[in-house]
Parts: C-alpha cells; structure tokens; sequence
C-alpha cells in the first residue's frame, strides 16, 4: 500500500514537473511568446465586442489551445484548466470544446440561425459517420441531408428540418453500427485505445496512417500518464 502511494506520488511530481518545464521552455521561445501575446491580444479584444466577435473569439480560443505547443504555456499557464479559469470563467472545458468546433466549420449567420448547441448535435453526427471535413473548411448546414431510421426505415430529412433529438438519435444508432465494426479496426489502434481508455485518457485520439500511428488531443500535464499507459501496450 505504501508503495502504491508513493508511486502515485512520484507520478504526479512527475507530471507536474514535465509540465513545467513545457511552460518554462515557450517562455523561453521568442517565437512562441510573439504568437502568444498576438492571439491573446486578439482574444480579449473580442471579448469586448458584441456577439458579431463571438465566432472569432472561440476561434482565437482554438489557436491558442489547439497550437502545438499550446500557446498558454508561453503566458505562464501550466494547464488548460488554469488557462480557461483565468481567460474564459464560467465555462466548463466541454462547453468551450464545442463552441470551438461550431466556431471552426460554421459561419456566425449559421450559429445566429441554428444555436450553437443544434450544430454542434451536427458535427457530432458527421463525425460519428466518418464525414466531417478538414478543420478549417466551412460547412453550409442548409445542404445537409440526415439518414435518419423511421418506422424501420431509412430517410433523408434536411438539417433545417431534424430537431436535437432527431439528431441525436442518428447519431446513436452511427456509433452503435461503429461499435459491430471494430473487429475490422486495426489491431495497434484497437489496442492502444484499450490502454488509454483504462488509463482515463479516452480523451486522445487515435488514428493509423500508413504505418504510422498518430495520437492527438493530449493535454501536456498528462504526458507522464500517456508515457505509462503506452508502455503497458502489448500488440499481438
């Protein structure tokens, strides 16, 4: 039992000191810094517009977040969840996730017309059927067409015409058709989702390109965690 505590405690030393160094090392990056303080310059200004600088306000979020290092090292935040209590309180990081993504694919005349919450209902649908598009590329909601299960059947109903739970539900049952499908994944990837999910990392994307696997949506203080859970990973 001691010895499991102190691990635990060596693990966490670990991580907390991995993710100083990170900070302490985009502090030290002109180049970072420069990045830094242009975004988040931009960031607050547009907290100050009206709802016009919504759109841009959760894109700057995602520049900052999404850059690789993320740039809130480089203003001395050692995690994202210091980051977003100090520069966007009052929002939980599942909320902010998802009015970046709303913010990245849609136009601000798409969220006035559709809710952000309705949209983001969408991505996740496109997504979960493998036909979200690259981030950055502009989607027109209004020209979306759902495969949505009525009465044992499937239809085509529009975007502008599906509710939330109509969304969702298509959804559902996408995943659920995904979940039949995993046998057919590869192998490296089946398992290192494994290991992460047991790790509580189910967080991080997994993907295998070529031969190449490619992890994505690691937070730094987690490295030390994501070192141990893909050092236990085992292919056959």
């Amino acid at each position: 039992m001691a010895k499991t505590a102190k691990t635990k405690r060596a693990n966490r030393v670990e991580a907390t000191v991995s993710s100083d160094v990170l900070s302490l090392s985009a502090m030290a990056d002109p180049k970072l810094m420069a990045a830094w303080r242009g975004a988040i310059g931009k960031y607050r200004a547009a907290l100050e517009g009206e709802s016009a600088s919504w759109d841009k306000r959760y894109e700057l979020l995602a520049a900052i977040i999404d850059h690789d290092p993320p740039l809130y090292l480089a203003g001395g935040y050692q995690h994202l969840r210091s980051f977003l209590a100090a520069e966007a309180p009052g929002e939980s990081e599942r909320t902010i996730r998802s009015k970046m993504r709303v913010a990245r694919y849609f136009a601000p005349s798409d969220e006035a017309a559709h809710g952000v919450t309705k949209l983001d209902l969408l991505l996740g649908y496109l997504d979960a059927k493998g036909a979200l598009p690259k981030a950055g590329r502009a989607l027109n909601p209004d020209t979306v067409r759902l495969e949505v299960r009525v009465n044992g059947s499937v239809e085509r109903v529009r975007f502008v015409d599906a509710s939330a739970a109509t969304l969702r539900s298509a959804t559902r049952e996408l995943l659920s058709q995904a979940d039949g499908t995993k046998a057919r994944q590869p192998r490296a990837v089946v398992a290192v989702r494994a290991a992460l999910g047991k790790a509580g990392l189910g967080q991080v994307t997994v993907s295998l390109r070529g031969s190449r696997l490619t992890l994505g949506g690691i937070e730094p203080s987690e490295l030390g965690k994501l070192a141990k859970a893909l050092g236990a990973v085992k292919i056959a």
